[in-house]
């Protein structure tokens, strides 16, 4: 999916499309590596495009804002009874070996990679 030099800091991410779906692959405080789908669970807007660095995920349609663990944390225009919980972003299983990028569609594959 990609290699890790093109990642190389916190809130540094790449979209791709893996098997028609479009993901975004970003790297955290901590330097691991996260894969989302990238689109808004509000109206399935895609959040990021491009190669940047950034220090959320926000959607440009309602603002829904996402940390890096894919958490929504903030949703504007949304009653105060609204559960945020339930609208993570979509996970997938990503691995880092010798400089690349392994994306899995599953989230709960295991490394395919050697240890």
């Amino acid at each position: 999916m990609g290699r890790s030099l093109d990642l190389p800091e916190s809130g540094a991410y790449v979209p791709r499309d893996l098997a028609d779906k479009p993901i975004i692959i970003i790297r955290e405080d901590n330097k691991r590596l996260r894969a989302y789908a990238n689109v808004c669970r509000h109206r399935m807007r895609t959040l990021l495009r491009g190669k940047s660095r950034i220090t959320n995920i926000q959607c440009t349609y309602h603002a829904w804002t996402y940390d890096f663990d894919g958490k929504l944390v903030a949703a504007p225009f949304t009653s105060k009874n609204f559960d945020r919980a339930t609208c993570a972003l979509h996970e997938f299983s990503v691995d880092e070996w010798q400089g690349s990028i392994y994306v899995s569609l599953d989230a709960n594959a295991k490394p395919s990679t050697p240890s």
